[in-house]
């Protein structure tokens, strides 16, 4: 059996929200909530831009590291194939991509750039054939 993975990360990279509200950011100032932890919705079009004004409250700990890419291979043994005039081998494998990320940013994937796909967990099986 083989074994092969790939694991990547980042730190002291801070990642800076596009201005878009996420659900956890439904905790915004108003007259009836004065104690809350973001700034007052608004609309760009009223001259007013606190959504997407720079500021370090937007500015979140981004480090984070994710098993990329794994794969694990089984060939059977080649004694099953002597005598054979076809086969030489099977290889039977599982292979995943993007599989596990340990980060604090709960809210988006940490290599997603705002305007594009995020990043997509794939997980495959198969068998390679020796003729």
């Amino acid at each position: 059996m083989d074994v092969s993975r790939n694991i990547s990360g980042t730190f002291g990279h801070p990642f800076v929200a596009d201005g878009t509200i996420y659900e956890h950011q439904l905790n915004y100032w108003s007259p009836t909530n004065t104690a809350a932890e973001y700034p007052r919705l608004t609309l760009k079009n009223n001259g007013s831009i606190n959504n997407t004004k720079n500021s370090t409250l937007w500015i979140r700990d981004a480090d984070y590291i994710r098993l990329k890419t794994a794969q694990v291979y089984y060939n059977l043994p080649e004694s099953l194939f002597t005598g054979t005039k076809i086969l030489r081998g099977v290889q039977f494998y599982l292979s995943g991509y993007n599989l596990l990320t340990w980060d604090k940013l709960k809210i988006r994937d940490p290599e997603w750039d705002a305007g594009t796909f995020p990043v997509m967990r794939n997980v495959s099986i198969g068998c390679t054939i020796k003729i």
